[in-house]
């Protein structure tokens, strides 16, 4: 999988019973919304840098850079049809731009709270998305979950 890479391709995480609580949670709300198609499938999800060996990701307490462990059998490698090199490029200064913001635990539980420069894995995500005007999710003002995310039309397995 580590070979298809390509920087600004997204990165979905399966659920395991190694996840941990936090993508314990979003599985067990996204079964109580009954929401996705099909089961609960993802619980992450992230963003390849330009080493390939490397991604963007929000993750408790803040979003951060960290190494990508290609030989996890619960990796999904997925690319937004019909982006430009150039486009990817300016996913990747956007999600570089993001590391040390906090991790967004008000808009997490439901958007209860929402913190200004705070995010979750699917909105950082999207916002990057949303930042070479790609607009990822069928319902934008929503929050959305990894499965959600994932059966946008827009992307494409690799």
């Amino acid at each position: 999988m580590k070979e298809r890479a390509r920087p600004g391709d997204i990165l979905f995480y399966s659920v395991t019973p190694q996840s941990g609580w936090v993508a314990r949670f979003i599985a067990m709300a996204q079964f109580w919304r009954k929401e996705g198609v099909g089961s609960v499938q993802y619980s992450h999800v992230s963003i390849v840098l330009r080493d390939t060996n490397y991604q963007v990701e929000a993750y408790w307490p803040r979003i951060r850079k960290s190494k990508i462990n290609w030989s996890d059998d619960n990796l999904e490698l997925c690319e937004i049809r019909g982006i430009s090199e150039k486009q990817r490029c300016d996913m990747i200064i956007y999600a570089m731009e993001a590391i040390g913001q906090w991790y967004d635990l008000g808009t997490f539980f439901f958007g209860l709270f929402n913190f200004k420069n705070a995010e979750i894995c699917t909105t950082l995500v999207r916002s990057t998305a949303a930042a070479i005007g790609v607009r990822l999710g069928y319902d934008y003002g929503k929050l959305l979950t990894p499965n959600e995310l994932r059966n946008d039309v827009q992307l494409r397995e690799k």
